[in-house]
């Protein structure tokens, strides 16, 4: 960093009125720095104390002073937060002081943390003379934690990227100035990422003159801190329409000021508070609510708590995150709900991670294992060898906690239907009743949902199930804790979770030649079973779906591209790489559509997500979930579909295949970003396979310049998907078929 044309300029604000005798301290600090390429922006509130002679004696370039009149602080914050020029931004009030590396260690941790949209460290705690009494230690960031008034990151310890809070609306929203701060992070906390680091930066005064400790300073901050709170948990904010968390928030927001207040010995609003938290405390804990209402008053103000934080508000918020694609947060806020709930969700948000390797899938699955399955290895048990079993035939067990849904009727049930009954008998297990359609695919259907895990594996050992294939995942009602016990001498995980399962006793994992390279197996605990072509198939032969329409460029003028996958794949990193693919082919658009969009907050996430690339709201079109049949007739409305990264489309790589809409993947590196690949190939489309980024926007783009083979591909692709074996039922169960007679072939041989 020693040539400042090299080095990110860095904003220092601070806002001040009066503060001669404390000033200097703080300027010292700033203009000392290690780190050289900075400003240090102040807005002074018309001191009349020489606290403005003071700034102006300094004669530094650096020094940005602007003294005018304002109504407080909070006024002064706003100002002088938006006059700051920096990349990166700081603060460093009158009565505080940066140690004399802390810019030089920000910007050194911002450069390597790209994606952050904030840094927040800690620093020490000194009194009025600057004299140091303690060590503030903030720890991770956490934003339920901050809502709830049980944590806060350490204001003069943190830097912000002025990107990330332009982001989030710096030079455009409405803010709530007078609680500035809290927003700021409410804001980065739900849209950006936050991450501290445990590194000393500042000091930070505390003492009785300070003006938040002032009764007005006080219920402005408090009263807007409130307003943000009822805001994030509305309709049409981050977290919803939940009155029950929102009050219980609000009630913690409350207990930390009533602290505050007893602190300062501001008993007026200790008893004011006291009264709000009441009125909440009725709903919250009403046992605890009558506690306090036979106690005498001032005993009772004296002895209110604070209830603990709801447990599921750390799962809600991980599902938040999670449906909204910022699976980092949303992974973090897994590790700090920890329970059953949470850890399921990170084993499938992990595979959604954009810069996770193989590896981290595995460590992640061991982790889920060791605290949820713990079983030790148990060998296939004893059976005869096939050549003594004489007409015995094989039996195959399938589980999947939505037997009853879309993805097996499409995907699965016209591939059991078509096992080789002269060999094998079907049963399925569900945890619900199923439609008769697909029951009619089984021999047998049998509802477990009742059943714990020993009961579950007792009862497919009963059924004397040779081969077991579990098709949830680690979706919520599998039972991976049932094959750690070992359900069946043959256990296969399929379908739904394509990284390693890294439970005990489940032998083996489908694949093919091109989704799952060989270098990765070491990161998968079961073997890899390799189906010769694509290791999925996808009928529609059994309903009668829309009609594929015209490509709708021929009729509007412009291409549409489009996405009708999950919220929870469609990330920052994918985002940028649709964006450059939309600044490629000029007027065009992009329409997104799930049901994770059914909010307003996300369908405005989204828009600004592709704002901070430069494409303009009227070029995204943002839809709420829909029907089946709705969606498969949106596709009527778009041009060429764009795979999701790194985590591919099944279902809505089938559904736009055979609705004639071409669909361009990006191959990666792992299981969940080849897969796509695959299906594509087994369409007969490897034309539309990108094997690097700059690849799949090029696919993309010349296939928008190229009217006649959008044509081409609306008239045949459901003819190919049929010819080439991505929908042909038959095939895919000859395979099938083989593939577990050649697995009973290992079980029992010598």
């Amino acid at each position: 960093m020693s040539n400042p044309a090299d080095q990110p300029l860095v904003s220092i604000l601070s806002f001040c009125k009066n503060c001669a005798p404390t000033i200097r301290r703080s300027i010292d600090s700033v203009l000392g720095q290690s780190y050289r390429h900075l400003e240090f922006v102040v807005q002074d509130g018309a001191s009349t104390d020489g606290t403005l002679e003071i700034l102006q004696g300094y004669r530094d370039d650096r020094i940005k002073i602007v003294s005018e009149r304002d109504s407080g602080p909070n006024e002064a914050f706003w100002k002088v937060l938006n006059r700051c020029q920096g990349e990166i931004i700081g603060t460093c009030l009158a009565d505080e002081e940066l140690l004399p590396d802390a810019v030089k260690t920000a910007v050194e941790i911002l450069r390597a943390h790209p994606g952050l949209g904030a840094a927040t460290c800690d620093g020490y705690i000194t009194d009025a003379a600057g004299d140091v009494a303690g060590t503030f230690v903030a720890g991770e960031f956490d934003l339920v934690d901050g809502l709830f008034g049980r944590y806060c990151p350490f204001w003069p310890g943190s830097f912000f990227r002025r990107q990330a809070l332009v982001d989030v609306g710096l030079a455009y929203h409405e803010w709530s100035i007078d609680a500035l701060e809290f927003e700021v992070w409410c804001r980065l906390g739900t849209e950006h990422h936050v991450k501290y680091f445990p590194v000393l930066l500042s000091k930070y005064a505390v003492h009785a003159e300070q003006l938040s400790n002032t009764p007005k300073i006080f219920d402005v901050n408090m009263n807007s801190r409130i307003g943000i709170i009822e805001r994030l948990f509305s309709e049409s904010g981050f977290a919803g329409d939940h009155p029950a968390t929102k009050s219980a928030c609000i009630y913690n927001q409350y207990y930390l000021y009533y602290n505050h207040a007893r602190a300062y010995k501001i008993f007026d609003h200790m008893e004011m508070l006291y009264d709000r938290m009441m009125v909440l405390l009725k709903d919250l804990d009403p046992a605890e609510w009558e506690k306090q209402r036979q106690a005498p008053r001032h005993e009772a103000i004296h002895s209110i708590v604070a209830p603990p934080i709801p447990k599921a508000v750390y799962d809600d918020f991980a599902t938040l995150y999670y449906r909204r694609g910022q699976i980092r947060q949303a992974l973090e806020m897994c590790e700090r709900a920890d329970d059953s709930s949470s850890d399921l969700l990170a084993c499938r948000a992990v595979l959604r991670l954009p810069a996770a390797t193989a590896n981290d899938p595995l460590a992640m699955q061991q982790r889920w294992a060791a605290k949820h399955v713990m079983a030790p290895a148990i060998a296939s048990a004893n059976l005869p060898r096939r050549a003594d079993q004489g007409d015995r035939m094989i039996r195959i067990g399938y589980h999947c906690a939505f037997m009853d849904s879309d993805t097996i009727r499409f995907q699965m049930s016209a591939v059991i239907k078509r096992h080789d009954r002269h060999e094998f008998t079907v049963i399925g297990y569900s945890p619900t009743e199923v439609a008769v359609d697909i029951r009619d695919a089984f021999d047998l259907v049998k509802v477990t949902g009742g059943l714990s895990d020993d009961q579950f594996a007792a009862l497919v050992r009963a059924d004397g199930i040779d081969i077991f294939v579990e098709m949830t995942g680690f979706s919520p009602l599998h039972r991976f804790g049932a094959m750690a016990l070992r359900c069946a001498p043959i256990q296969i995980t399929y379908i739904n979770h394509l990284g390693t399962s890294g439970v005990p006793n489940v032998d083996y994992i489908l694949a093919d030649e091109v989704s799952l390279p060989v270098d990765e197996e070491r990161s998968y605990t079961e073997k890899v079973w390799r189906l010769p072509g694509c290791f999925f198939c996808f009928n529609y032969d059994m309903v009668e779906l829309p009609p594929v329409a015209p490509p709708p460029s021929r009729t509007n003028g412009f291409v549409t591209f489009g996405c009708f996958g999950s919220g929870g794949k469609i990330n920052d990193d994918l985002i940028a790489i649709w964006a450059r693919v939309l600044a490629r082919v000029p007027d065009s658009r992009l329409y997104l559509r799930n049901q994770e969009l059914t909010p307003r907050d996300n369908r405005q996430f989204m828009i600004d997500r592709f704002r901070r690339h430069g494409i303009a709201a009227e070029r995204v079109r943002v839809a709420a979930g829909a029907t089946r049949l709705e969606i498969l007739r949106s596709y009527d409305e778009v041009d060429i579909s764009l795979d999701t990264w790194p985590y591919c489309g099944g279902n809505t790589i089938a559904e736009s295949i055979w609705q004639g809409v071409p669909v361009v993947t990006l191959k990666g590196t792992r299981f969940v970003s080849r897969y796509g690949a695959s299906l594509l190939l087994a369409a007969g489309c490897p034309e539309l396979v990108g094997v690097t980024k700059e690849a799949y926007i090029d696919v993309a783009a010349g296939l928008a310049r190229a009217p006649e083979r959008l044509a081409h591909y609306r008239q045949h692709l459901r003819s190919m998907a049929r010819e080439f074996g991505f929908s042909d039922a038959e095939r895919f169960a000859r395979k099938l078929d083989e593939a577990y007679r050649s697995m009973m072939r290992t079980a029992h041989s010598p």
